[in-house]
């Protein structure tokens, strides 16, 4: 029974018991057929619950089964991705007296290493020599060149050996509408010409240069999380108004206001605390539960002591590691404190236009009826070829509509590719991603679109650093290039976007109680709650997190629209008055993927007011929005 009693231990660390041995020896089972560790079955169950809007703790033999054909699926994959690597590898071992047969005079030569021997008294080798030629292209292969790139590069067959692209192309649910946001309210906007290109304008804190990474030191990165508890605690204390002084009695004079106290302090009396929420233990992988929350104080406050927290005695909490939270409670013993009310975060103001600045945009010059946005996120490609034939198809349906704006986030180039991995391609990975934007450029010059890009942590053509630069366009009137993440104005719409799997990391490492409602709502409303495009600390896996760099993955103002694509399933929901969008991925494996369509309409003349007072954009409630398979 040592499994079971692994897979147990896995899933209360998620806060799920498992009580019905039925379910718990089918967990174990599927953990023998697959040979998973116990601990990524449960991050399969936290993936599951969360694609399909399930409670974590609404587990059965039904829904272990599906994950079961999950990991088959999976399982499957992986053996035809293997089977690529084994039928390209080289079997041949070489041994300190054979090498030279391999890499022969000449190359040693091209090194500045003199032959060591004459060939004519070499010893014979049972190895056969290899013979060096000049590598012959592959039909339709095109050379890199750092001065010259063909445009049709990928219009040419570039297969994975073994995969094949006929489900693709012949595939019958090409333009299925997966979900509508809105249907009754609105419709979606006709294509129209427009004379001009849409005002975009990017926020301060997005990042349009590279900067040097890998040179912080230790204290440095703990200056930074500390500044972030005394920021954000600052303004969670101030929404909630926790240092108000009781009222005074009568004839007393109004006693001073209160002030926080120090985490670890021992004390009877109900206290304010302010820190971030850790887990207990050591590693990147450890999982947040109830019995291993832990709470740090900032310096100021509690010279950065952490101390164990009690949740016994709070109604409803939602926790998860980095978060920045307030709290009242008590600490008896000065090492383990009970809260009774935990504060979650303090969301931004949302930005407001002015009655002029509505008119401008949408009643001087030219009548417009809507914004109209098209968002993709990578992959671009299916996983059997880099033929890019999603990407060309997403082309077609801008062609067709004429938005005002296509947003577009990596991974353009994607280190998860097997061609990536296994460097089959004849092309620089800059080169591929230049062809990319070349292409979507000349579409829109048709169309007066405006492409907006953001690079991916999956991208191999940038640095493979948290927040990421802005990526170098070749044409500026057509590309603006932001930073992963960025928030930035389409007229007076303010969208925000982070191209990293957020909602994911989030899934793994959040507990929660007493929460009925939509837990993907939930898990976006932390990001506006913390003020962060990514809250989680530490980072998922891939996430390279420059400290010195928290400020520029920072809210400003709560969006309007919050793009975050996932690995979950698609959705779009109004999490407090933000219209939250995951629009899926363009190309999923060797089928193709999902984008989103957002048509934004124009105020009505009538609920712009007169006069100078600044309104909410109140942009959900006048929006169609849609997903729509490629």
């Amino acid at each position: 029974k040592g499994m079971e009693t692994s897979v147990k231990l896995a899933f209360e660390g998620i806060g799920v018991s498992l009580d019905n041995n039925t379910v718990l020896e089918k967990c174990a089972q599927i953990c023998r057929r697959f040979g998973l560790e116990t601990t990524m079955l449960s991050d399969k169950w936290i993936a599951y619950c969360t694609n399909n809007g399930l409670d974590l703790k609404a587990i059965t033999v039904a829904n272990l089964e599906e994950v079961q054909r999950e990991c088959e699926r999976e399982e499957k994959q992986e053996g035809n991705r293997k089977l690529v690597y084994d039928s390209a590898a080289d079997t041949t071992v070489y041994t300190k007296d054979t090498i030279e047969d391999l890499l022969g005079d000449d190359i040693l030569s091209s090194f500045g290493v003199a032959p060591t021997k004459d060939p004519k008294s070499a010893p014979s080798s049972s190895v056969k020599r290899k013979t060096f030629q000049t590598p012959q292209k592959r039909p339709g292969a095109v050379a890199a060149s750092p001065m010259q790139f063909s445009p049709s590069v990928l219009a040419s067959p570039m297969e994975t050996p073994g995969g094949s692209t006929r489900a693709y192309h012949t595939r019958t649910n090409a333009g299925f509408i997966e979900h509508t946001f809105n249907p009754s309210a609105w419709a979606m906007p006709q294509p129209r010409n427009r004379s001009s290109l849409v005002d975009i304008a990017v926020y301060p804190n997005c990042i349009d240069k590279p900067y040097r990474f890998m040179f912080e030191k230790l204290g440095e990165r703990a200056e930074a999380l500390n500044e972030r508890i005394d920021t954000l605690g600052e303004k969670i204390v101030k929404k909630f108004n926790l240092l108000a002084p009781p009222p005074p009695q009568e004839g007393e004079e109004a006693p001073a206001e209160l002030a926080l106290a120090h985490v670890g302090m021992q004390s009877q009396d109900e206290a304010v605390v302010v820190g971030r929420i850790c887990v207990d233990g050591l590693g990147m992988d450890l999982k947040l539960n109830p019995t291993s929350v832990l709470f740090e104080g900032s310096r100021d406050t509690s010279n950065g002591v952490r101390v164990k927290v009690s949740l016994g005695e709070v109604p409803g909490y939602s926790l998860f590691p980095g978060q920045v939270v307030a709290a009242t409670g008590t600490n008896r013993t000065g090492e383990l404190f009970v809260p009774q009310i935990i504060y979650h975060g303090a969301p931004p103001p949302p930005k407001k236009s002015s009655p002029q600045e509505l008119l401008e945009h949408y009643f001087r010059d030219e009548d417009v009826k809507a914004v109209d946005i098209i968002v993709a996120a990578g992959p671009f490609t299916l996983s059997t070829d880099l033929n890019y034939a999603p990407f060309d198809d997403l082309l077609d349906v801008v062609r067709r509509t004429s938005p005002d704006v296509l947003v577009l986030m990596g991974p353009f180039v994607d280190s998860e590719h097997t061609s990536i991995q296994t460097g089959d391609l004849d092309v620089t990975f800059d080169d591929l991603y230049r062809e990319l934007i070349r292409r979507a450029t000349a579409v829109a010059a048709e169309t007066n679109t405006q492409i907006i890009v953001l690079p991916s942590p999956r991208d191999v053509h940038v640095e493979p650093i948290f927040p990421q630069p802005a990526m170098p366009t070749v044409n500026e009137e057509y590309v603006r290039s932001f930073s992963n993440p960025a928030t930035f104005t389409v007229r007076e719409i303010v969208i925000g976007v982070c191209a990293a799997d957020v909602l994911m990391d989030l899934g793994k490492h959040e507990i929660s109680q007493g929460h009925t409602g939509d837990r993907i709502a939930r898990l976006a409303n932390h990001l506006l709650e913390q003020r962060s495009y990514y809250p989680l600390y530490p980072p998922g896996k891939g996430i390279n997190l420059a400290h010195d760099h928290l400020g520029n993955m920072e809210m400003l103002v709560s969006p309007d629209i919050l793009i975050l694509p996932s690995e979950l399933k698609h959705f779009i929901k109004n999490a407090n008055n933000t219209l939250v969008v995951n629009p899926g991925r363009l190309a999923k494996y060797a089928g193709g993927g999902t984008y989103a369509r957002i048509a934004v309409n124009a105020p009505r003349r009538v609920d712009i007011p007169e006069g100078t007072k600044k309104i909410p954009h109140g942009v959900p409630a006048r929006t169609i929005a849609q997903i729509v398979r490629i």
